[in-house]
């Protein structure tokens, strides 16, 4: 494309701001006014979008605990191993 030097600025901004557009799509919605006038202007997101929920899931309790117990072991090996290197602010004569 050949466009004046301004023209070309412009249409890079105009481009840019259109690939923002897509890619905040999920975070907007355009309603017709009359559906907003017709829910007597409840802007209300889940009055116009269904909310759309993700099933998460956790491992059993058991199995956490286990995880927890294993960190809190290797944690007191590491500050035992750091209490052997840093000295203990005792004079020695």
């Amino acid at each position: 494309m050949n466009l004046p030097i301004g023209r070309q600025v412009y249409f890079k901004i105009i481009q840019k701001m259109l690939k923002q557009v897509q890619h905040d799509k999920k975070k907007w919605i355009c309603v017709d006014i009359k559906e907003i006038r017709n829910n007597k202007y409840d802007l209300s997101i889940s009055r116009y979008k269904p909310i759309e929920y993700e099933e998460v899931e956790y491992e059993k309790p058991d199995v956490i605990m286990e995880k927890v117990l294993k960190l809190e072991k290797d944690i007191e090996m590491n500050i035992k191993k750091i209490k052997k290197i840093i000295p203990n602010g005792k004079k020695k004569n």
